[in-house]
């Protein structure tokens, strides 16, 4: 679960529920409850504030950039990483709020309808569904960007070693954030 931060206008700090009543998950689409705290957009119609840009879980599947590192350029050593154990995995531990990327932006997400991903080609419209993941489904919610491109491996971006998206950090979805 991942978001990749191309470029960004806004990014703002917002409070979250810290008895962890739903989890948020980075790239995920967020909006105001009535109390004010940033939770995932899971009814259609909702009104979509932004983009997650951090994750707050209480179970250990939700662990941001959890994943092995390649030592080397063989491949042939590698090692588990994790990151903020200070925070238990739990990146608005410590502050109590979430970046949530508003008012434009290109992003990269893992946080789409894999179902639809042959439907999410450039220039089509990107909307919110009920897992707040991004859908090309007019009727699920609301608009929130424009596809820029299709799902595909990202790049790691290791020099000399990720050739073609040999060492890919996973499929992401480009799309420009226009709520």
């Amino acid at each position: 679960m991942a978001l990749i931060e191309i470029y960004h206008v806004v990014a703002d700090m917002l409070p979250t529920n810290p008895d962890f009543t739903t989890d948020i998950v980075e790239g995920e689409c967020v909006r105001l409850a009535g109390d004010g705290t940033v939770t995932p957009c899971t009814v259609a119609g909702e009104i979509v504030y932004g983009i997650a840009g951090d994750t707050q879980s209480a179970t250990q599947s939700a662990r941001p950039y959890s994943d092995d590192i390649i030592m080397g350029a063989n491949g042939a050593l590698n090692r588990r990483t994790e990151n903020r154990v200070s925070d238990l995995f739990n990146e608005t531990g410590a502050s109590g709020l979430c970046t949530v990327y508003t008012s434009g932006g290109k992003f990269a997400t893992d946080q789409y309808a894999t179902a639809r991903a042959d439907n999410l080609n450039p220039m089509t419209s990107v909307f919110t569904d009920a897992n707040a993941q991004l859908t090309d489904v007019a009727g699920a919610g609301n608009r929130v960007g424009t596809v820029v491109a299709s799902p595909a491996a990202y790049p790691s971006g290791v020099p000399g070693t990720d050739v073609d998206g040999s060492m890919a950090l996973g499929t992401y979805l480009i799309f420009k954030l226009s709520v």
